[in-house]
């Protein structure tokens, strides 16, 4: 197993390694590069030694990788990897083809955790492997790339060793959260989780599911197919009767009677130590009790009768049990009257792992937390039906060990950390990586794009490629015509995805279109009906339809499929026109292209037609939260949303658009009002800068303490648009965050007056006057590529504490709680004197007119940047501006000669950096025209501001946060501190 790479492993030569085991020159470097040039990844040999290339690049520990003196470098880093080049004895040539084709994936989970005690490296190499083998050889049977098993391997590996050990004499009990991203492939990972945690011991596997069924059946489904396996399945049963075909939910099923859609795990019957996997629910049945005190859940056979279940003798034979059970409280009963009757000793030493899928949803305790406070025990404490459920298990079972999934995770982390019932994810908080081939919430908008300084395309631009905007206040007949252009691009991209199957690109079987305008079913049903009249009163198979979708073609789908290609592109509409039909009678085979689905009785009854394992699904779907929550709409390509939420994890959940669109990603269109579309752009934003927040402070201290733990979380969070809430208030505990920064990152301090306030902006040009004032005339910068104008200077801590004090800068009053604890941070830093000075950069760029201020005796340029709309902030800094900002802080006044002339001899000084600039921020409409200075009431005042990573306390990052407040949910705006900022 010269490609196997695990933590022990050491790289080694490979060619040489395979002549001595071959008995002679059997394989030459030559022979090798040719055949990684010539085969695709999923050739066995590419695929074995691509995979064993990016577990070496990942694991924490590497002695191996310390060569010649020097230590080994950091994980996912060019370096590391070629370090194992050297050990592999690959010379250049090799280790540049190599590096093409199986290329460093840098993208890695970040990892939030308390100390735990190691325990899954050893047990990995002295249990047996079985079920995680076999799922690995499955998803790579499927295509899946060597780079995506091995992050699922890598994170999958990060929880399971995160987990007590089955076999652990002392019972301990875990919880933890993973956070994925929409449709991104979750279910893969806890998949992955539960058949490690079976081969290392577990052997009642709980995964809870949604609050419906079909979401419930779907996982179901997976996990059989993925996990539970053919021989696991058909084991005691007898194949040949007619009761089988009448009774095994599966006897009927397409995918089960080809053969290979369902795991195979061949020797399970002659390997000794590898527990069966037996189902407690199946395929149509949720979780049932057997009557008079009986229990589906037995472990009769203990070869050592004198140990405890968990003794490794013991675990070995007995099997795993899978329940995958609803959130509804009767049926979660019946599964701890179950649990009961297991009795308490045998509990005791059973190893559980619980799966809470969507743990945001339904898993909360979100009862009030004044009536927590009154309970006088913890047995009188009353909670929510679900939580109430969940907590009981975990209280019975004391080697429970407890992980929720979700994509997002507000609520979760606002769970009260001081309730020892409760399911806050106290000891680990893993966020997945981006996956490859995703298109999540970032592909349909613009996020850090400067449209002054780029070119706005549909190369650049994802909202002019994919995003097609509604109106917000529209008459019926408009609104029928905004619907008919989007059943155009359903039945246009169907027609389009046939030409490519027919061209060799396979874009899946399934072909579907999203509505979702209401969470009301009577609205539902309206909506459906609106569409079918759509439908049918202009048919896209008539002349005019036909015209319809040559427009749409040539003004759409043409320009947008040659710049963003992801399939071969029609030369022209006529060689799309022989498909038209063929997507029309898939849509139409049973007469009615519109499925409603919103309650599971409506389910029931349109289940032959939302089968996406039976057959080939073309339809348009109609609903709300049977279709927001965790069910995977196979093949959607057109989505129409006009469904209003106030909440950010709801408005997210519901982006059912989100997903793997391989093949057909340039077909794929949101029709959504602007208003909805810059409430997902917000969300997105608050989730990306927690995923950001939680990389900082990713690792542990010089003594070996984590950076951060998961009890410190909540106050991270932050709330870019605020009329999206990020969670239900009665699912927030109270956090309040006191103070907070980065060394050597920039942070753009632009929550800033609105426009109307006058004094505070009169106040904040007098404070940034006083600052600039000690500015000389222009010098020039760079940031490595492009060069720019700017007044600099350096200034005091006592510059910088007074902009930064009760007589400086003024904030909006309704954002202070998310920027004054990093105000604090910056005037902390001044005040504790961590840096010696501080650079002051004020880029002269001049595009919004002139201003004048005391203290300076030359007109000070405005720049034009734009308030982001519905929001408290401006768009933010121009990137070549925060890269010298950057620079000084890093190496100090060698970054920029004109800091070394400022310095004089002082060349190694540690300096915070201060980034102005003065912005045009009119309170009505000015006249940009006129040659006056504009006076100081119409300025903003943008300041940016970055420290040394060795400024800040422990080397990244110093938070000081104080959660649990006596005044539940108060309004944190009110809460300040007078001496460092108002």
């Amino acid at each position: 197993m010269l490609l196997t790479a695990d933590a022990q492993t050491v790289p080694r030569p490979l060619v040489a390694t395979v002549n001595v085991l071959m008995g002679g020159q059997g394989l030459t470097e030559e022979a090798l590069a040719a055949h990684l040039e010539a085969a695709p990844l999923t050739d066995p040999v590419v695929h074995r030694l691509h995979r064993a290339l990016l577990a070496w690049d990942s694991h924490a520990e590497a002695p191996w990788a310390a060569l010649d003196g020097e230590p080994a470098p950091p994980p996912h880093t060019t370096a590391r990897r070629h370090r194992a080049y050297a050990r592999l004895g690959f010379s250049d040539s090799l280790a540049q083809a190599l590096d093409l084709k199986c290329p460093v994936v840098e993208n890695h989970e970040v990892v939030i955790s308390k100390e735990f005690e190691p325990w899954y490296e050893e047990a990995k190499g002295a249990r047996h492997s079985f079920y995680w083998a076999h799922y690995e050889d499955y998803l790579r049977a499927k295509g899946w790339g060597a780079d995506v098993i091995e992050s699922l391997d890598s994170a999958s590996d990060d929880v399971v060793r995160r987990l007590s050990d089955p076999t652990r004499p002392e019972a301990k009990k875990t919880r933890g959260l993973v956070i994925g991203y929409v449709q991104s492939g979750k279910t893969a990972n806890f998949t992955g989780v539960i058949a490690k945690a079976v081969d290392s011991g577990y052997r009642l596997v709980i995964v809870l599911t949604g609050t419906v069924e079909m979401l419930r059946a779907q996982t179901q489904r997976r996990l059989d197919k993925e996990l539970v396996g053919y021989e696991n399945l058909v084991h005691g049963l007898d194949t040949t009767g007619d009761t089988w075909l009448k009774e095994f939910d599966y006897a009927g099923d397409p995918e089960w009677q080809d053969g290979t859609s369902f795991v195979h795990h061949q020797g399970i019957e002659i390997t000794d130590g590898v527990p069966r996997i037996i189902r407690a629910t199946t395929l149509g049945a949720d979780y049932k009790r057997l009557k008079q005190e009986l229990t589906k859940l037995r472990f009769p056979s203990r070869p050592k009768k004198s140990a405890p279940l968990n003794d490794p003798e013991n675990l070995a034979a007995a099997d795993a049990y899978l329940a995958v059970v609803k959130k509804n409280s009767t049926t979660l009963k019946k599964l701890i009257t179950d649990l009961k009757a297991v009795g308490s000793k045998t509990l005791g030493e059973l190893p559980i792992l619980i799966i809470d899928d969507e743990s945001d949803q339904a898993s909360l305790d979100t009862t009030s937390p004044k009536v927590k406070a009154a309970a006088a025990t913890d047995a009188e404490r009353k909670r929510t039906a679900i939580n109430k459920a969940i907590s009981e298990i975990l209280s019975l079972a004391p080697r429970a060990q407890y992980v929720g999934y979700t994509a997002t995770p507000f609520a979760n982390v606002f769970v009260d950390p001081t309730d020892e019932q409760d399911i806050f994810p106290s000891d680990f908080l893993i966020t997945l990586p981006r996956p490859v081939d995703y298109m999540g919430v970032a592909d349909f908008h613009d996020i850090e794009r400067d449209w002054s300084t780029e070119t706005r395309d549909l190369t650049t631009s994802n909202r002019m490629a994919f995003v097609r905007d509604l109106e917000t206040d529209i008459d019926a007949a408009d609104l029928d015509a905004e619907l008919l252009d989007a059943v155009d691009a359903f039945v246009l991209s169907g027609a389009l995805k046939l030409y490519r199957e027919r061209h060799g690109t396979s874009t899946g079987r399934h072909h579907t279109m999203l509505v979702h305008e209401s969470v009301k079913k009577a609205e539902h049903r309206e909506t459906a009906d609106r569409v079918r009249d759509v439908w049918s009163a202009h048919p896209a198979t008539s002349p005019i339809g036909i015209g319809r979708l040559e427009a749409l073609w040539e003004s759409d789908y043409r320009p947008v499929c040659v710049a963003r290609q992801d399939g071969p592109v029609p030369e022209s509409f006529a060689a799309i026109k022989p498909y038209i039909g063929d997507a029309y009678a898939r849509m139409t085979k049973d007469g009615d292209p519109v499925i409603v689905v919103n309650s599971d009785a409506e389910l029931q009854a349109n289940a032959k037609r939302l089968n996406f394992d039976a057959e080939a699904v073309w339809r348009i779907l109609v609903g709300g939260t049977k279709l927001s929550r965790g069910f995977t709409v196979e093949g959607l390509t057109v989505s129409y949303y006009r469904r209003s939420a106030g909440q950010g994890d709801t408005l997210m959940q519901a982006g059912r658009w989100f997903g793997y669109r391989k093949g057909y990603r340039d077909l794929v269109r949101l029709f959504i009002p602007d208003d909805l579309y810059q409430a997902f752009e917000a969300v997105l934003r608050d989730e990306e800068a927690l995923r950001l927040e939680l990389a900082q402070y990713e690792g542990f201290d010089e003594s070996g303490k984590p950076l951060l733990t998961p009890q410190a979380v909540p106050p991270l969070i932050r709330q870019h648009l605020p009329a999206v809430k990020l969670t239900a208030r009665n699912k927030m505990w109270n956090a309040r965050l006191i103070e907070q920064g980065v060394g050597g990152r920039i942070r753009d301090l632009y929550m800033v007056p609105s426009a109307d306030d006058t004094d505070a902006k009169k106040q904040n040009a007098k404070a940034i006057a006083r600052l600039l004032a000690h500015t000389g005339e222009s010098v020039r910068l760079s940031d490595g590529k492009n060069l720019f104008d700017a007044r600099v200077a350096l200034v005091d801590n006592a510059n910088v504490t007074e902009l930064l004090g009760s007589q400086g800068l003024r904030w909006h009053t309704a954002a202070s709680e998310l920027v004054r604890p990093q105000v604090r941070f910056y005037g902390n830093v001044a005040r504790d004197k961590r840096v010696d000075r501080w650079a002051v950069i004020w880029p002269q760029l001049g595009t919004g007119g002139h201003t004048t201020l005391p203290g300076l005796s030359t007109p000070a340029p405005l720049v034009t940047r734009s308030r982001r709309p519905g929001r408290y902030d401006f768009s933010g800094s121009d990137r070549k501006h925060r890269i010298p900002a950057e620079s000084l802080a890093a190496i100090g006044p060698r970054a920029a000669d004109a800091f070394l002339d400022l310095a004089g001899a002082d060349t190694d000084l540690d300096l915070g950096v201060v980034l102005v600039y003065l912005a045009l921020d009119p309170s009505g409409k000015a006249d940009l025209r006129s040659e006056s200075p504009v006076v100081p009431t119409e300025v903003t005042v943008l300041v940016s501001m970055v420290i040394p990573e060795q400024s800040a306390p422990g080397g990244r990052a110093l938070v000081w946060e104080r959660v649990q407040d006596d005044e539940i949910h108060r309004d944190l705006a009110a809460v300040d501190d007078p001496t460092v900022a108002s």
